[in-house]
């Protein structure tokens, strides 16, 4: 069970947006547009941006979690804070993914063998869209910011296995 809202925020925003850890952690109140279509800027490898749709349950997912924290989207805060109100580090979302990995693991051992880890989000958003004739060309294009087309791919099959 997730017991913290910024927790349940950080892994909806990974799996939904396929976004790189830093990438996540530099997102900003103001890079999230809630009206419909939904979508959030996310600034990826050489200062390259893209625009990420979102669910319409993990926008107001971040919309909740915003007006929750009283911050308002044109303040230039990191959205991501840590217990001592420092910026939330890489080694921050590493430990959370563990934790929750951890406590799936006890229900689900398989998890254990399957070599999950931060990376492994980004092909799990497009493993999921395979089903419905999204590939993984489509996908480096739209979201993901992937550069080579054999990246999703790759990481598709590493899921499968």
């Amino acid at each position: 069970m997730i017991d913290g809202e910024r927790d349940y925020v950080v892994l909806a925003l990974l799996y939904d947006t396929g976004a790189r850890i830093q990438e996540l952690l530099d997102l900003r109140p103001t890079d999230f547009r809630f009206d419909s279509p939904a979508f959030v800027k996310i600034t990826g490898k050489g200062r390259r941006e893209r625009l990420c749709p979102l669910l319409p349950q993990t926008a107001r997912l971040v919309a909740s979690f915003l007006s929750e924290q009283r911050r308002l989207r044109k303040y230039k805060d990191t959205l991501f804070m840590n217990h001592c109100g420092q910026k939330l580090s890489r080694h921050g979302v590493r430990y959370i993914l563990k934790k929750y990995l951890s406590g799936a693991q006890q229900k689900i051992p398989a998890l254990g063998r399957c070599g999950i880890s931060p990376h492994t989000t980004t092909a799990c958003k497009g493993y999921a869209l395979a089903p419905v004739g999204i590939t993984p060309y489509h996908l480096s294009r739209i979201s993901l910011g992937m550069q080579m087309l054999s990246q999703p791919r790759s990481m598709c099959k590493s899921i499968l296995k």
